[in-house]
This record gives structure tokens, C-alpha cells and sequence, in this order.
């Protein structure tokens, strides 16, 4: 699975410098970057973000308060978060009061990847808990393309599914998801899913080797906040079992 990191805090500069440090150092990453603290809750609150990379520049005390809050393991937008702090945010008095970590912004790839990886490690996020629910379909929307879907297993930050190519799935593009539960003690149509690739099987191909059975894993990037409560619904409902891994 994708660990999302979001950038902000900086000028679009700093972000961008930062973006491509990261895109060097890893390749299971996808990154976005706004500017303003409302841009950021905004990006939480309708987003699976992972990791929050605040750059404190000044003596900023909404950013750190947001960081603050958004630490809190009992915060509706709980996101883990590194500070990384240049000089000028460097003397700021409330600096290390309920912030775990901080680190120079000048820190080398080897200091900066190291905390990621430990605070947003990726094998534990492949234990995030999938399930297999029978009968659940997914429509994969792309460009003016509809393609339906065997949905193998699910979580609240992506899904496996297998379907018929037929050479018009584009693995570069992303993606709008439905998802149609018939099986899971109720009926429920999820619209308006955003998500990417992140992995892609071929399981059978045609006489001229060409795909034609993939088996698919997504991403979700932007769930609307009424498909996420309705997802954990379905999940505690149908009293489900972890999914094995496929």
C-alpha cells in the first residue's frame, strides 16, 4: 500500500525541494502539498493521509497547534506528524511542548527517512485489516471508460479486485471507484471513490499473450466523508474476517 505524505507549512519552493528528496529516497510514496493550515485540515478531513510533514519556517503558532491537535490520538483528523524546523522556526518557545517529532531541516535522507519509516512503517500498514465480503462488485471509471469488477478483498484505504481488460484499462491514469455491496447484510452503493494503482497482476492472457484477466490492488486518495462512515458501518455489521493477503 501507497504511504500518502502530505507537505506543508513552506513556500511552494521549500514543498518542491522536499517532494523530490522524498521521490529519491522512496518508491512506494505518493505526495501532495498545500500551503495555508486550512488547506491541510481540509486535505485530512477528505483525504487518507498518512503522514504530515509540517515545515516551520517562523515563529508560526496555528501550525504548531495544528500539529498539536492533529497528534492527539483521540483528534477526528488523527495524523501522525514530523516538524521539521530551518532556522528561523528554530527559537520558538513552544517548539517541543506536545510535539514528538522534530527534526532540522537541514536533517540528512538517511536521519529524515529513518523517522518516517519507523513513525509510517510500511509492513505495518500492510497489516491494515482487509476483508472479503461476497458479491462485491466495483465500477473503475476512466476517462469516459466503465469497467466492472470482482472485488477480492477491501479495507478502509484500498481494494483488490480482478477484471476483464480488453486493453482499455490505463494503468498511468487515475481512477473513480464504486463500490456496490449486495453481500454484506446489506445493499449499499459507494460513489465518488479517487484512487490510483498500486499494484497489478496478470492472471490470464489471450492467445496473442496480450492481458486479459488482471488482478488489480487501489489506493483510495479522496473518500467522501459519508462513504468512509458508511464503509466502517458495513465492516462492524457483517462481523467480518480479516481477508488473506491474495
Amino acid at each position: 500500500m501507497a504511504r500518502h505524505i502530505l507537505i506543508t507549512g513552506c513556500s511552494s519552493g521549500k514543498r518542491r525541494k522536499l517532494e523530490a528528496n522524498l521521490l529519491s529516497m522512496y518508491d512506494d510514496i505518493l505526495i501532495s502539498e498545500v500551503h495555508k493550515v486550512s488547506q491541510a485540515r481540509e486535505a485530512l478531513t477528505n483525504n487518507i493521509v498518512h503522514l504530515l510533514l509540517y515545515v516551520l519556517t517562523e515563529k508560526d503558532d496555528d501550525g504548531l497547534d495544528f500539529c498539536r491537535e492533529i497528534s492527539r490520538p483521540d483528534s477526528d483528523n488523527h495524523t501522525p506528524c514530523i516538524i521539521l524546523v530551518d532556522e528561523e522556526g528554530a527559537g520558538h518557545a513552544g517548539l517541543h511542548h506536545g510535539l514528538q517529532h522534530i527534526l532540522p531541516l537541514t536533517s540528512s535522507s538517511s536521519e529524515l527517512g529513518s523517522l518516517i519509516n519507523k513513525i509510517c512503517n510500511p509492513m505495518a500498514m500492510r497489516l491494515t485489516p482487509r476483508y472479503y465480503i461476497p458479491e462485491t462488485k466495483a465500477i473503475i471509471s476512466q476517462r469516459d471508460k466503465e469497467l466492472p469488477t470482482d472485488v477480492l478483498n477491501i479495507s478502509s484505504g484500498g481494494l483488490l479486485c480482478e477484471f476483464t481488460t480488453n486493453n482499455i484499462f490505463q494503468v498511468c491514469d487515475p481512477v473513480m471507484i464504486s463500490i456496490i455491496f449486495t453481500g454484506a447484510g446489506e445493499t449499499a452503493d459507494l460513489e465518488g471513490i479517487y484512487a490510483v494503482l498500486s499494484s497489478l497482476k496478470i492472471i490470464e492472457r489471450n492467445p496473442d499473450f496480450t492481458p486479459l484477466i488482471i488482478r488489480a490492488g487501489f489506493t483510495f486518495i479522496i473518500v467522501p466523508p459519508a462513504v468512509k462512515n458508511k464503509l466502517k458501518t458495513i465492516f462492524t455489521k457483517a462481523g467480518l474476517t480479516a481477508a488473506k493477503s491474495l
